[in-house]
C-alpha cells in the first residue's frame, strides 16, 4: 500500500490509537484512544468510517456546551445507548 501522506510505497498499516481534538466555540473536545490504522513509515493515523461516525456523535453531544473543554475516552464513550 502507498501512504497518501509520506508517499512511500509498500508500507504496512498497523493498528494504533490516536488523540483527536475538535474546537467548539471557546471550548474543546479532546477524544483519547481513538482506534486507527497508522503508516509504518511516517506514523500518520487513518480513521475508519464507523469510527468517524462515532466521533461525529460525540461532537454532536458535547457541542451543547461550547464554553467548556472535555476530555473523553473513545473506548468508554457510549453515546446513544440506553
Amino acid at each position: 500500500m502507498k501512504c497518501p501522506v509520506c508517499n512511500k510505497s509498500n508500507v504496512k498499516m498497523v493498528d494504533g490509537l490516536q488523540t483527536c481534538s475538535i474546537q467548539m466555540g471557546r471550548g474543546k473536545l479532546v477524544i483519547e484512544n481513538v482506534p486507527c490504522q497508522k503508516c509504518s513509515n511516517c506514523g500518520e493515523g487513518f480513521i475508519s468510517e464507523p469510527t468517524v461516525l462515532k466521533l461525529k456523535d460525540l461532537r454532536d453531544f458535547y457541542r451543547h456546551f461550547p464554553e467548556r473543554t472535555f476530555i473523553v475516552d473513545f473506548q468508554a464513550a457510549e453515546i446513544g445507548k440506553d
